[in-house]
């Protein structure tokens, strides 16, 4: 016969030793603490829902049901973990609460119903950023993060120094300081520090090595917006003080994604879209620095194939394989590529790669080709008939050909599993309500030709306006976003044959040109031409050679 659960309230070291047997429903309901409602078919009052904040209905798998006249919540989980943090939950709200238990299903719909909670959110949401026991410092930090998220920040920056720490957010491609905003002292800068390493969720951020970089990751809601974050700390200064400098990267789930016609317009968005919707099997490469929008690129590539699929009635099964996993998108298997101290137990992109070649994928969306071995598994993954999405970093399409023909992989394969090249870049778009004429100085001219210079002098060219133009403006810092900025490489039998047979990379821009190729400069300049961005901008974030 079961025992009977005793009353969450009472003592804790009894409430355990039930909790850890093998409780059976009988003695749930003999202990009055079961619900058998299907809470999917409640109608939860908004003002119910409204007490249980979401990031805690994540962490605990607790759904609100009704309040008695004295103000306690009844609460109904899947877990009879949560009724050992009754108290601890109670504090948190500010208010009596009591927790009855139901069937795993039963909750995970109305988590899914109530607070748009899946299975994978609910592991991920496990650390909490709101708990009890954080110190003031603590709750600063995380202040910091949420206000990261308001100013549609990117990244943070942390920088120690001796007076204090830097904090700079980038903010449409720039970097803002707002370290006057968001003082801390000097012997707080190893604390802010482990605050962050302490929500990492990987276990790879150690708190107690400052000497040696570290990486993580962890996730936490900015109102109902679930927010991937992922963690970067380095090792700066003298050894002895045991500084280390912070990145943050900003990836907020939001329901809307990025498609290509959000990202690109005109003939680019014709181009890009005609190769995807022709080209078959073959390596589909984004390539640029960090932070000029790759990944989410090719999540945009592989959408628009999902929906040209599933307008005929058909399915694709995709794998993406990252580190970490930047766009969570449960239509697809995603894999985060893990690594352990025992090489047998780790996860690599490679050994990931290899299990998703034999899982019967259409397409596959590979994070990187850093080496020979990831480019060889790719021209193999091309040659059975797949579709492969990947990234490289290389400055342009001229340098990722160049690259991509250095690596220990036979020219003609690559070539003949080449579809497309896309390579971009993030410009921000002037404020045309606080910007202000520009005209052309000393050090752009020295960068420009005769003819560019004499098109862009006859051209209503604009910059930012001042600190005070742009707080009288609703714009951030005189932008009102950015644009993707592409080059892009197609690829054909002509092309591919010129490429195999050329032995003079420095013949390579030339060759693309006759094919039609249009440079991140020439369009650029075209914008600077228009008004819509800076010269400045577009030389230091394109470049010239």
């Amino acid at each position: 016969m079961s025992q009977a659960l005793p009353n969450p309230n009472d003592d804790a070291e009894a409430l355990d030793a039930v909790l850890d047997e093998d409780v059976e429903l009988s003695g749930l309901k003999a202990a009055g603490l079961y619900y058998p409602k299907d809470l999917s078919e409640q109608n939860i009052s908004p003002s119910i829902l409204q007490r249980l904040p979401k990031d805690m209905a994540a962490k605990y798998r607790l759904i609100p049901v009704s309040e008695d006249e004295n103000g306690k919540l009844l609460l109904v989980t899947d877990t009879a973990d949560s009724l050992k943090h009754v108290g601890e939950i109670g504090q948190q709200l500010g208010f009596p609460v009591e927790i009855l238990i139901s069937a795993d299903l039963n909750v995970q719909m109305a988590l899914n119903k109530y607070y748009d909670i899946s299975n994978y959110q609910q592991v991920d949401a496990s650390q909490s950023l709101a708990t009890e026991d954080a110190s003031p410092l603590k709750h600063k930090v995380l202040d910091l993060l949420h206000f990261c998220i308001e100013k549609n920040a990117s990244d943070l920056h942390l920088l120690p120094y001796t007076a204090g720490i830097y904090v700079q957010l980038r903010i449409n491609g720039f970097i803002v300081d707002y370290t006057n905003e968001w003082t801390f002292q000097s012997n707080e800068s190893n604390l802010v520090i482990n605050i962050l390493k302490q929500l990492d969720t990987s276990n790879n951020a150690d708190v107690t090595n400052a000497q040696m970089p570290n990486s993580g990751h962890f996730t936490f809601y900015h109102g109902d917006v679930r927010v991937e974050c992922r963690l970067e700390t380095v090792p700066v200064g003298n050894a002895l003080l045991g500084r280390q400098k912070v990145n943050v990267r900003f990836q907020p789930q939001t329901k809307s994604r990025k498609t290509l016609e959000t990202i690109y317009s005109g003939k680019d968005l014709k181009d890009i879209r005609q190769t995807l919707y022709r080209g078959g099997a073959g390596l589909y490469l984004n390539s640029g620095p960090v932070g000029t929008g790759k990944t989410t690129a090719l999540y945009a590539e592989i959408g628009y194939l999902w929906n040209l699929a599933e307008k005929t009635g058909h399915r694709l099964v995709v794998y993406c394989i990252e580190n970490p996993i930047e766009y969570q998108d449960e239509r697809y298997t995603q894999v985060e590529v893990r690594l352990a101290e025992n090489e047998k137990l780790s996860l690599t992109s490679q050994v990931a790669l290899k299990s998703a070649l034999r899982s019967d994928p259409d397409i596959i969306l590979y994070g990187e080709i850093r080496d020979s071995e990831d480019a060889g598994v790719a021209m193999r993954a091309c040659q059975t008939g797949l579709k492969m999405f990947s990234t490289i970093h290389a400055g342009d399409c001229i340098r990722t050909i160049n690259r991509l023909l250095d690596l220990d992989v036979s020219r003609m394969s690559l070539l003949a599993e080449m579809k497309i090249i896309i390579c971009q870049r993030l410009i921000g778009l002037l404020c045309p309500k606080c910007s202000r004429p520009h005209h052309l100085t000393a050090d752009e001219k020295s960068v420009l030709t005769k003819h560019e210079i004499a098109e862009l002098s006859k051209a209503n060219l604009r910059e930012r306006g001042s600190e005070a133009d742009r707080k009288a403006c609703t714009c951030q810092d005189g932008l009102i976003g950015r644009i993707a900025v592409p080059e892009y490489v197609i690829f054909d039998d002509e092309l591919r044959d010129a490429l195999l047979h050329m032995n003079n990379f420095r013949s390579v821009p030339n060759l693309l040109r006759q094919h039609g190729f249009v440079s991140m400069w020439d369009k650029g300049i075209s914008l600077v031409q228009a008004g819509q961005a800076e010269l400045a901008d577009v030389i230091q974030k394109i470049g010239r050679d």
